[in-house]
């Protein structure tokens, strides 16, 4: 990453129900964006409400960062 390329962090908000495409398709776009340049300008992770852990629309348990 260039000295003045800040790495942003970007949060994926998961809930009860979420339907899982909804939160790996973001949490993988942002995850490799300009990795094929060597950068990496995004930190990515989960939150929800609580620090327990969601259940998907398709019961795929997640546990937020």
């Amino acid at each position: 990453m260039s000295a003045d390329m800040k790495k942003r962090n970007t949060a994926v908000l998961i809930f009860n129900n979420v339907d899982l495409m909804d939160v790996c398709g973001p949490f993988e776009v942002f995850s490799v964006t300009g990795t094929r340049d060597g950068l990496e300008p995004f930190g990515v992770f989960t939150v929800a409400q609580t620090k327990e852990s969601v259940s998907t629309a398709a019961d795929l348990q997640i546990v937020p960062h």
